[in-house]
């Protein structure tokens, strides 16, 4: 199961890449829109980042903890954007409603 899951997974990563370098990026090069980054939401601790190192990605090295969000991420740098590989993480803080917000 786990390496099916992580197939399946990887697979969705490279597909968003391709996805961006084919079909966004030179619709972006045409028009005033700018792509900051994509958002994937994977397995705890991005596992999948390995595969993306073997294929030769930058990983940032820093874990962002997105407190509020109760996620985690790391980045994936792109030339003038990154791909952004989020997680859930109970370590990290959760606000449960907009009243929270404004605490």
């Amino acid at each position: 199961m786990q390496g099916n899951f992580m197939s399946t997974a990887s697979g969705f990563v490279a597909s968003a890449l391709i996805f961006l370098a084919v079909a966004v990026a030179p619709a972006l090069a045409q028009s005033s829109i700018e792509l900051d980054h994509i958002t994937v939401v994977v397995s705890p601790n991005a596992p999948e980042r390995a595969a993306l190192q073997r294929a030769g990605f930058e990983i940032a090295p820093r874990v962002n903890r997105n407190d509020g969000q109760g996620t985690a991420s790391i980045s994936v740098e792109i030339e003038n954007s990154y791909l952004e590989l989020v997680w859930p993480d109970s370590t990290v803080q959760h606000r449960t409603s907009a009243k929270d917000t404004l605490k």
